[in-house]
């Protein structure tokens, strides 16, 4: 995400016009002692070269939410891109001009789609922008000169709706633009007051739009709301906890923690949104846990810390035990199975609050109670997977598996399910990432998890109502009558009324197909209300709409599970 983390020629020197300026005094501003153990260190890749996995003065890092890893390979003119235990994946770029080329690229972040912002030397300085196979989309910061232009986009970060800052460091600047490369704002001059930069080279975005800059040449952090407007600063010059000498790359994690590459001493220090220094790690050297001039930091979901050890030519990772739950607000952990079922897969887990700090395991196992009706395990192998932890936690816990190995069918039919009781099956299903076979859920509890896939076969409607995207014309006040049907993967009939949900919701307008004529009712009157008739094997929902509705478009959805949609759209006259 940043530029390369050294103070040139020992001292800072402020470029205004034809004048150069340096300045020795800095804002202070307290800062605590050091809160909280370091993480330990996992396990490091890279060395010197050109070949896969090797590096040449790497720079900037970015990891992506199914955790692969992008590093900015300044030297050698390109994008590297590996998994989260350091396996080379692919790579993109080249030296040149051109749209995939880079010259020296600096900064590099990820949004939650998987599109990758690089900040490059090349042309005048730019920001290009690929998808995650490293496919050219598009660049911001082209001649003519404007108020876009860059002078060297040293960082870029993206926030939760698409925005991207650059940290445009010559400038002594920030720029803000939506994911189009429309400039949105910016703010900053030079100088050492508040919402003033000298050299900013690191940027992050926090879950609340909070932006935070690493204003490196006067070895401070400044924060700022998303629209630029300032609210707080820490640090100064030293080597003592919450200084910096020539801060780089700053990151925050799913909890606002924040942390800084401390690149001229060698070290990174972690604080709270506030600026409260939390913990530090790192020392000058070549062995494990030591570094010579890092520059680039990236945290994951699971808390796991990626550090770009440039001098070393390679990254190094941190994080937590495997298990280990500290107490805190939204903590990430990610217990590893020892024998899972199938390989590949892996859970990891967000409690909202730890009271009380303990280990939280995942055991994997291939049985368990039976899945719902219209629901079944992937593939041949059934896995269930077993969470439990020691620690004290309150509130709900965020699950997401990663099924990479399970057999799966249809990935936008799966679902993550919860066993509440014995035998007692609950839908908690939140988001699906079907590109990353990952799929997340929130719980109340710990107890046994499963990815299931919905198996059912939806047949109707039957007439009169005719289907998507045909849009049928009612009169409103009439009673429209719905049939369906539902089979299970053996082809026999599903009867349970259960987890069948009616749900219909107005529409801003309907869609430009041809309206039908007039549906001619079953009955001209009735109450709403489904049934089952087991002579027909049909599912009968009598809706009886309202003269209200008259003049609207509506849009009628039958659910399974409180998952799987079947809808039909209406015109009410």
């Amino acid at each position: 995400m940043v530029g390369n983390g050294r103070r040139p020629n020992g001292f800072v020197k402020l470029l205004v016009g034809s004048v150069f300026l340096v300045f020795i005094a800095f804002p202070l501003l307290a800062v605590n002692a050091a809160a909280e153990d370091p993480p330990i260190f996992l396990l490091k890749w890279g060395t010197p070269g050109i070949q896969d996995a090797q590096f040449n003065q790497p720079s900037g890092i970015a990891v992506d939410t199914s955790e692969n890893v992008y590093v900015a390979d300044s030297g050698n003119d390109r994008i590297q891109k590996f998994d989260g235990a350091g396996e080379f994946l692919s790579k993109w770029g080249s030296y040149g001009v051109g749209d995939e080329q880079f010259v020296e690229p600096i900064g590099v972040a990820v949004d939650s789609a998987g599109i990758v912002y690089v900040s490059d030397r090349s042309f005048f300085y730019v920001v290009k922008k690929f998808d995650s196979a490293g496919i050219f989309l598009a660049r911001f910061g082209l001649p003519p000169t404007d108020n876009t232009l860059f002078y060297v986009p040293s960082a870029v970060a993206v926030d939760s709706t698409g925005n991207v800052y650059v940290a445009d460091a010559a400038d002594c600047r920030i720029q803000k633009f939506d994911g189009t490369g429309i400039l949105v704002a910016n703010w900053g001059t030079p100088g050492i007051q508040d919402a003033q930069f000298n050299q900013p080279s690191g940027i992050a975005v926090d879950a609340s739009g909070n932006v935070y800059v690493a204003d490196s040449g006067n070895d401070r952090i400044q924060k700022f709301n998303s629209a630029g407007n300032y609210l707080t600063q820490w640090g100064t010059s030293g080597t003592g906890d919450g200084q910096f000498n020539y801060p780089g790359d700053i990151e925050v994690d799913s909890a606002g923690n924040v942390y800084v590459v401390d690149g001229g001493n060698n070290r990174i220090q972690k604080f709270d949104g506030g600026g409260t220094n939390l913990t530090q790690w790192g020392t000058p050297g070549t062995d494990d846990g030591q570094f010579d001039q890092p520059t680039g930091i990236a945290v994951d979901a699971s808390g796991n810390v990626y550090v770009v050890d440039q001098g070393n030519h390679r990254i190094q990772k941190f994080g937590r035990p495997p298990g280990e739950t500290p107490t805190g607000t939204n903590v990430p952990v990610s217990p590893v199975d020892p024998n899972p079922v199938v390989p590949g897969t892996s859970v990891a887990v967000t409690f909202s609050e730890v009271t009380g700090a303990g280990t939280t395991t995942v055991t994997s196992s291939d049985s368990g109670s039976p899945p719902p009706i219209g629901f079944s395990l992937l593939g041949n192998t059934p896995v269930y997977f077993e969470i439990v932890s020691d620690a004290t936690i309150d509130g709900p816990i965020t699950v997401c598996i990663n099924y990479t190995g399970m057999d799966v069918g249809n990935p936008e039919l799966l679902r993550l399910f919860h066993e509440s009781s014995p035998g007692v099956w609950d839908d908690i299903t939140t988001e699906r990432y079907p590109l990353e076979n990952r799929i997340c859920g929130v719980s109340p509890s710990l107890s046994p998890f499963a990815v299931l896939e919905a198996t059912y076969q939806f047949a109707g409607f039957f007439q009169p109502v005719q289907n998507i995207p045909v849009v049928n014309l009612v009169k409103a006040g009439s009673a429209i009558p719905m049939k369906w049907q539902l089979r299970d993967k053996n082809g026999a009939f599903i009867s349970d009324l259960s987890h069948v949900a009616i749900r219909y919701q107005k529409a801003t307008s309907c869609s430009d197909s041809t309206l039908l004529n007039d549906i001619e009712q079953a009955q001209a009157s009735g109450n709403s209300g489904l049934r089952y008739d087991f002579s027909s094997n049909e599912y009968q929902y009598n809706w009886k709409t309202a003269k209200s509705m008259a003049g609207n478009c509506y849009r009628l959805n039958v659910e399974y599970f409180g998952s799987i949609a079947h809808g039909a759209d209406f015109q009410m006259r």
